[in-house]
């Protein structure tokens, strides 16, 4: 017999024909999250563009691929056209403007232009702009730190004690399940 939050899944796709959009699959991936099931893409099903993109700057950055895979999941389901509904991050790694400012990506992270966020959309910029931004907090917080610095910001962990234990811990479950599908 089918799970009923399986049954709402085929449901909501079924309704709404979205699960072969980039959103669509976004939508079905936030309602996994909110019923408790969503589960990692296996490599296999990556787009292999997407897969090497995030191997070449993982690697150039010294970040483990199961930690880069375990981020781009969480945060767009290796959706390169993502935007989050809730705040202004963009691409495979949620890279809002404020930290492509930061990295010198764009010039005004108060009011980016079209063109700056299309540039966040860039695979190869919201690659190098996400590893760049872990090499910083790998190499600065232990990882459990770190991981929900990514999240919440540097600042925001730091200076206002936000904290997402949730995020932590969905990290930590698909980074095994990457270790486990790499081999390691």
């Amino acid at each position: 017999m089918m799970k009923n939050e399986t049954k709402i899944l085929l449901l909501l796709g079924a309704l709404l024909g979205l699960t072969q959009t980039s959103y669509g699959k976004k939508i079905v991936s936030e309602v996994e999250d909110m019923l408790g099931i969503s589960k990692p893409l296996p490599i296999s099903e990556i787009d292999p563009v997407v897969y090497n993109k995030i191997v070449y700057y993982a690697d150039s950055y010294n970040i483990p691929l199961e930690s880069a895979l375990a981020i781009a999941m969480i945060e767009s389901s290796f959706q390169p056209d993502n935007k989050n509904p809730f705040d202004p991050s963009y691409g495979l790694f949620a890279i809002t403007p404020a930290l492509a400012f930061d990295y010198g990506y764009i010039y005004d992270y108060k009011n980016p232009s079209d063109d700056d966020i299309n540039a966040l959309y860039d695979i190869d910029n919201n690659c190098e702009i996400a590893m760049k931004y872990l090499r910083y907090l790998f190499s600065h917080y232990p990882e459990e730190v770190a991981v929900q610095m990514y999240n919440v910001g540097e600042q925001g962990y730091l200076k206002l004690g936000y904290r997402n234990v949730s995020y932590l811990n969905k990290y930590l479950a698909y980074k095994e399940f990457y270790q486990k599908e790499l081999g390691k």
